[in-house]
């Protein structure tokens, strides 16, 4: 392998790219929202552009904060990692990518994701402030205080909520809550559970694998769709996913990383569901081809 080829990857698994694919379906979710909900009606606001390439403009921005973040996140840590036996193989520690060189990418593609985000609109750009902050705070925050991981979870609240705004700053504050608010209760479970990484026993962890379905699938009770067909068929292939990683945590010793890897998977196929929630089943095939790009991706670039 090449130093250029070795480089690139070293940035590809810096920036967990395997992961982009549940941004981009909580993007879809968020643009849904937008034009579902919005009291004004809908008339794109930059440059001629259909609401859908609203999204996918605000797809791009929030990609580009996600790997300004993962890419942070490997450079606050890495005192800890070089002291670690498994940080060591990460990109920095491990001699492919430099502290510099990793601060220099941050840099670049967090202001280009923002730049972005002001172009489409002042609030998209409000929240995606927010998550920037979140993304801070959590990343110099997370070795020390347990209690981060609410911060990580906000970061995905704010998620939904910047591609919104990007689409139809109009939109319904609080049917976005609540869709935000589950899959950040879902992306706290998860970084509960990565914190475990190693360990044999996982106590509370085993109770909030079994509480996963229930965090998501009761949604319903508050966004209530006209047709029950198609959230019924996504609710049932979501819960026989969450199914995986309550086996993996159970096992004796538990599987973690399998946990989380489904799990992070699985986030395309909450928002696949949700989506149906919302009267958008079309939409809802662009979350499932997310899904299936994040598993294949698992393959290649680890997603934790």
């Amino acid at each position: 392998m090449s130093k250029r080829t070795s480089t690139f990857r070293a940035y590809l698994e810096l920036s967990r790219v395997s992961n982009l694919p549940t941004v981009w379906a909580n993007v879809a979710t968020g643009y849904a929202v937008a034009i579902t909900t919005s009291s004004e009606p809908l008339t794109a606001h930059w440059s001629q552009l259909p609401t859908w390439g609203l999204a996918i403009a605000a797809g791009v921005a929030l990609s580009l904060l996600y790997v300004a973040g993962m890419a942070l996140n490997d450079v606050a840590d890495v005192r800890h990692d070089r002291n670690d036996p498994r940080g060591r193989l990460r990109p920095i520690p491990s001699g492919r990518a430099t502290v510099k060189g990793a601060s220099r990418f941050v840099l670049t593609t967090g202001l280009i994701g923002l730049a972005l985000l002001g172009a489409l609109h002042w609030l998209a750009l409000a929240f995606g402030l927010g998550l920037v902050v979140a993304i801070f705070v959590y990343d110099y925050t997370h070795k020390a205080f347990a209690q981060s991981v609410v911060v990580m979870g906000l970061c995905r609240f704010l998620v939904y909520f910047t591609a919104a705004a990007a689409v139809a700053p109009s939109f319904n504050f609080e049917t976005t809550a609540w869709l935000a608010g589950a899959t950040g209760v879902y992306t706290v479970v998860i970084t509960i559970v990565a914190r475990s990484e190693g360990r044999v026993a996982l106590d509370l962890r085993k109770l909030l694998a079994l509480a996963m379905p229930v965090i998501v699938l009761a949604v319903a009770a508050k966004v209530r769709p006209t047709d029950w067909l198609w959230p019924g068929v996504a609710g049932g292939v979501l819960l026989m996913w969450l199914m995986l990683p309550v086996v993996f945590v159970f096992k004796k010793p538990p599987a973690t990383v399998k946990a989380i890897l489904c799990w992070l998977s699985g986030m395309c196929l909450v928002d696949a569901y949700f989506l149906t929630l919302l009267g958008q089943p079309y939409v809802a095939l662009v979350a499932a081809g997310c899904f299936a790009l994040t598993a294949f991706g698992h393959r290649h670039i680890m997603g934790t």
